[in-house]
């Protein structure tokens, strides 16, 4: 599995965000190429968030060898509990909600 923007930058988009048929489309389109999972963010997830949860997700794929539904879930949950230092969400619903994985979950 590859990390990649929409347009396979790698650079962030702004606030700018695809459409639901958009995101459906990516990923049928991913598919179709022979991809057999595909994680897509609903919304553009700010930098700091998106490597959090990636780097995260990616560790629990691989070293601690979770299914991908599993990992995922998994690095979702740890953005949603972390807390800053003075005890507050270190992250918004918006950075950790909306991934989606489609395709093959294991």
């Amino acid at each position: 599995m590859k990390l990649r923007d929409a347009d396979g930058s790698g650079k962030a988009h702004g606030n700018r965000s695809l459409s639901q048929p958009s995101v459906a489309s990516l990923q049928r389109a991913l598919h179709t190429a022979g991809k057999r999972s595909v994680i897509t963010s609903l919304w553009n997830v700010p930098g700091e968030a998106r490597k959090e949860l990636m780097v995260g997700f990616y560790r629990r794929l691989w070293v601690k060898k979770r299914g991908k539904a599993t990992a995922l879930r998994e690095a979702e949950m740890k953005l949603r509990n972390a807390k800053d230092e003075r005890g507050r969400p270190k992250y918004a619903t918006r950075d950790w909600a909306g991934w989606v994985l489609s395709g093959d979950p294991r």
